[in-house]
């Protein structure tokens, strides 16, 4: 299996409580083998300075998100406001 790195600032940690890290080192299923690019369905795929909530697993010195893109979920700031 191929993965990508993704490195991902951390705002906020929600468990294990009290813990504080500035970045965490996300491996996503794809990538590229040989020059030719490879991808999974249903992996997650970031954009550079998007917000998200991330739910991880630790594997092998970094990190996987629990249940492909179920366990990411973007951030979203509405500018309306309710009537």
């Amino acid at each position: 299996m191929t993965f990508q790195e993704v490195r991902v600032g951390v705002d906020r940690v929600l468990q294990p409580a009290g813990t504080s890290v500035p970045e965490v080192r996300v491996l996503v299923r794809g990538g590229d083998i040989d020059g030719s690019g490879v991808s999974m369905a249903g992996a997650p795929s970031f954009v550079l300075g998007q917000e998200v909530v991330l739910f991880l697993c630790e594997w092998e010195h970094a990190y996987l998100i629990i249940g492909f893109q179920q366990g990411m979920f973007t951030i979203t700031t509405s500018t309306s406001t309710p009537s």
